[in-house]
């Protein structure tokens, strides 16, 4: 039962932090939906530790992830892709809000998916369709706005069809 428990707490979580971060920064808003992710995360962490499950080399993965997104995410503004609204940061890095939401993602997948985690064909297949879904979902309340269209789509996608199974790649070898 507290397996099942386990993966509903850190589905929950990870989508209210998902819709917090969305909701604000399509009002303007660049630190509430990041208070409410820190926040929120926090809870997820002291699920794990309360029952006794793997907190440290999720906690790694989730950090190195939100690295690399930040990284990706602030490669893209640069170039012109994307731009997101609710950034203090203006178009110099990445919004705090992206990288909580790369940050809980990253513990999400790693603490809800343990088992499928060695499927890098499938992860990469997965994140060519749903991390552009995500984003996508995110430009439609105004939370980013697409400067080239589509296409960015199709650069996002095909960067993490190859960075999403390397990264778990690198997690599965190192853990």
């Amino acid at each position: 039962m507290v397996f099942n428990l386990s993966w509903f707490v850190h589905f929950l979580l990870y989508y209210i932090c998902w819709i917090a971060c969305i909701y604000y920064a399509a009002h303007e808003d660049p630190f509430k939906g990041p208070i409410i992710t820190l926040c929120l995360f926090s809870v997820q962490l002291l699920w794990q530790l309360i029952h006794q499950k793997p907190c440290l080399k999720p906690l790694y993965f989730a950090l190195g992830l939100m690295v690399l997104g930040g990284i990706t995410d602030t490669i893209w503004l640069r170039s012109g892709f994307i731009y997101f609204t609710a950034n203090p940061f203006g178009s110099s890095a990445s919004p705090l809000w992206m990288l909580c939401l790369w940050l809980s993602f990253g513990f999400y997948v790693t603490v809800n998916t343990e088992y499928w985690l060695h499927y890098y064909t499938i992860w990469g297949l997965l994140s060519l369709i749903f991390i552009p879904m995500a984003y996508w979902l995110g430009a439609l309340p105004g939370a980013m706005v697409l400067q080239q269209g589509s296409i960015f789509y199709l650069y996002l996608g095909i960067t993490w069809l190859f960075l999403m199974p390397s990264c778990l790649y690198f997690y599965n070898k190192y853990k």
